[in-house]
């Protein structure tokens, strides 16, 4: 037997191999480089009349907008580092429907940015533009609710778009880091559970010299102190929120993203009238926003990765108490059943985007504590220091309650569209994403 030719195998299979490993790129990361912008997305009421999204009461059903309380915009910052380029959108709505995120997509394509690197969610403001007119699934009979508006559609989507571009093109060298702050106290649950995600966490973009760029914080709970009587444009809280914090940035665009905020109400302004309860909170939650960031450090390189999960969903499945409430939409029962089949996917994304130490999960929806908090739990056991759920991400499925809540009623329930197990089948489908 020549038992110098295994050794000579051996020798070439090292040989090839050290080639091979010679020959392939890099795998060092690349530096970073952000670029941010923002844009209007309020139109004028004259020529684009709209009504406003968020409440389904007697004092907005058919009523359109009377007027401008303050803008809203879409704040688009974009991230790269050589190999990927993800883009993250902050809207001053109540909700995005998936169809008005492929609108505005179509609308960057030509950027060369990656579907699955498009990050848009809403702030969930009551008192925007109505997101049900730019669901393009929304064209049937739907009582005194909104409809499909196509030249509304397609005038914001030109607007995010741009704000896209325009942030792509102001790319620079950058610097990132990320943090969280825990027990800041700002939000209650308002089913009477006793649970809250009470963390925020912060995402801090400068160049490389220190000046800011873009900061991303998400916090949960909602932005309706402005209540169904007020008829005027405004991003509520959350808007002013964001301008307090980039006036204490010089410089920087801040894009606030909503949390678990399913069951979360602002907490910490009681007093004056609704502009006044909304200064006070804003400069309160501003007041530990500009401790966080000014605790995080950066670094000009790390992970940077976005991509998407989609999750099967099967037929909707309208709660009993949505179809009793019909009448309230001047809609029957079956009407109702089939606004819901219109508006309601049988599939939708879990977005995922990984900048650095943090990673942001986006669901098409609005998520209860419970359920926000458990995502999260996951997260952090599958290695993520700082996860963050994003509510309201690349699509619109409801609330996104667990079985308990479901089965316990109220109204988050009621506004559930697919069953108990809503809540079970997300988890499922984020399982799912983070293996990927």
């Amino acid at each position: 037997m020549n038992h110098a030719f295994p050794h000579t195998l051996c020798l070439i299979f090292w040989t090839l191999a050290l080639m091979s490993f010679a020959a392939e790129p890099s795998r060092a990361q690349e530096p970073f480089r952000a670029g941010a912008a923002r844009a209007s997305i309020t139109p004028d009421l004259k020529s684009m009349p709209c009504m406003l999204g968020g409440y389904v009461s007697p004092e907005r059903l058919g009523k359109p907008a009377t007027g401008v309380r303050d803008t809203c915009f879409a704040r688009a910052l974009v991230i790269s580092d050589g190999k990927s380029r993800c883009v993250l959108v902050s809207l001053d709505l109540c909700f995005v429907p998936e169809s008005f995120r492929n609108a505005v997509f179509e609308r960057i394509r030509d950027t060369g940015i990656s579907p699955d690197s498009l990050f848009l969610s809403a702030t969930h403001t009551h008192s925007a533009p109505d997101p049900l007119a730019l669901h393009s699934g929304n064209t049937g009979p739907a009582g005194a609710l909104t409809t499909y508006d196509p030249k509304l559609t397609a005038w914001m989507a030109d607007r995010v778009a741009d704000a896209i571009k325009e942030a792509d093109a102001r790319q620079k060298p950058a610097q990132i880091g990320s943090g969280q702050m825990q027990g800041l106290g700002m939000n209650r649950n308002r089913r009477g559970e006793n649970l809250t995600d009470d963390e925020m966490t912060c995402l801090k973009i400068t160049d490389r010299d220190g000046s800011p760029i873009a900061a991303v914080f998400v916090y949960a709970a909602h932005p309706v102190y402005y209540g169904a009587d007020m008829l005027e444009v405004s991003g509520d809280w959350s808007g002013v929120f964001a301008r307090q914090m980039e006036a204490n940035l010089p410089g920087a665009t801040v894009l606030f993203l909503n949390g678990a905020e399913g069951d979360a109400s602002p907490n910490g302004s009681d007093e004056g009238t609704s502009s006044d309860k909304i200064n006070t909170y804003a400069a309160k939650l501003s007041l530990k926003a500009n401790a966080l960031y000014q605790s995080i450090g950066v670094k000009p390189e790390g992970t940077l990765r976005g991509w998407i999960h989609r999750v099967e969903l099967g037929a909707p499945i309208p709660h009993p108490f949505f179809l009793l409430a019909a009448g309230s939409l001047r809609a029957t029962q079956e009407q109702a059943r089939e606004l819901v089949n219109r508006l309601m996917p049988t599939s939708s994304p879990i977005s995922l985007l990984q900048v650095g130490d943090a990673l942001l999960i986006g669901l098409p929806g609005e998520p209860t504590a419970a359920v926000g908090l458990a995502v999260k739990k996951m997260a952090r056991e599958r290695g993520f220091r700082n996860p963050a759920v994003v509510a309201l991400t690349n699509g619109w499925l409801g609330y996104l309650v667990t079985a308990q809540q479901y089965r316990a009623g109220k109204y988050e329930a009621t506004m559930s569209f697919f069953g108990e197990k809503i809540g079970e089948k997300i988890l499922e489908g984020i399982s799912k994403g983070m293996q990927r």
